[in-house]
C-alpha cells in the first residue's frame, strides 16, 4: 500500500510538473497583434499573398487595433516585400532570357 502511494505522489508530481511545462510553453509562444502580422508578412510569397495580408492589415487597423506608428511600419514592410518579390520576378525573368 506504501509503494502505491508513493508511485500515485510521484505520478502526482510529474502531472504538476507537466502542467507547469506546458504553461510556460504557452506563454512563450503567445505573439502581439503586431508580431502575428509581422509573421504574416514575412510567410507571404507572392504579391496575391501580401494584397490578402494588406487587406487583412486595413481592416484590423481600421477596427482600433494598430497604432498609426505601428500601421506605418506594418505597410512599409508590406510594400518591402512587394518591391522584393517584383525585383526577385524581373530578375528571374531576366536570366532565363540570358540563358535561352
Amino acid at each position: 500500500m506504501q509503494r502505491i502511494k508513493r508511485k500515485a505522489l510521484e505520478l502526482l508530481r510529474l502531472c504538476g510538473t507537466l502542467a507547469t511545462t506546458q504553461r510556460k510553453h504557452k506563454e512563450q509562444h503567445k505573439m502581439t497583434n503586431y508580431q502575428a502580422m509581422v509573421q504574416r508578412i514575412n510567410q507571404a510569397n507572392t504579391v496575391e499573398a501580401l494584397a490578402k495580408v494588406e487587406s487583412s492589415l486595413d481592416r484590423i487597423f481600421n477596427s482600433g487595433i494598430f497604432t498609426v506608428n505601428q500601421y506605418s511600419k506594418l505597410d512599409s514592410k508590406i510594400v518591402d516585400k512587394q518591391i522584393a518579390i517584383e525585383v526577385n520576378r524581373i530578375t528571374q525573368t531576366q536570366h532565363k532570357e540570358t540563358t535561352r
